[in-house]
């Protein structure tokens, strides 16, 4: 007596190919990774003044860890018509045209800036400190708007950044 063999397709069932899905799945963990902004993001061409008699960051950052603060920068740019205007500056004064203001590296407008600290001061209330970095080429002018717009988005705890050492890097 001959066993009859059956067809191996009888016993499988439906059978799916997981190798494309795994394949996709992996493709959106590598995209993902590829574009996360991390909020710990310094923009390296930020230059810091130095200040050595200004508040430990360190332990402005140790003190508030229930609440980690917010770090405004304010970054000055030049055109080419800028670095002209500033060799023939009576005083050697660096000329600029601008400023632009960024969080994690996203450049906002007053009002961007504006609602998004009136948004996070409804998340987290307003006891959170607010860090500006802002560029040692920056006018008073340009820092001054950043501090205007906090203090209307009913932030009062603000800090600046600075270089403890002359020549030191941008370190947060």
């Amino acid at each position: 007596m001959a066993k009859k063999k059956k067809n191996s397709r009888e016993n499988d069932g439906a059978a799916l190919d997981m190798t494309p899905m795994i394949d996709v799945v992996f493709q959106l963990i590598i995209f993902f990774v590829v574009t996360l902004k991390t909020a710990d993001t310094v923009n390296p061409d930020i230059v810091l003044e130095y200040g050595k008699n200004g508040p430990n960051l360190k332990e402005l950052l140790e003190k508030n860890k229930s609440t980690p603060p917010v770090t405004i920068e304010v970054k000055t740019y030049h055109t080419p018509m800028d670095v002209a205007r500033s060799l023939f500056a009576k005083d050697g004064a660096k000329v600029h045209t601008g400023c632009v203001i960024s969080m994690n590296g996203a450049v906002l407008s007053e009002s961007q800036l504006l609602a998004i600290l009136k948004r996070v001061a409804a998340e987290r209330g307003t006891g959170f400190p607010v860090l500006i970095r802002a560029d040692q080429d920056a006018n008073h002018s340009d820092v001054r708007r950043v501090m205007d717009t906090c203090a209307r988005a009913g932030l009062w705890k603000l800090s600046f950044v600075a270089m403890i050492k002359p020549g030191e890097g941008p370190k947060q």
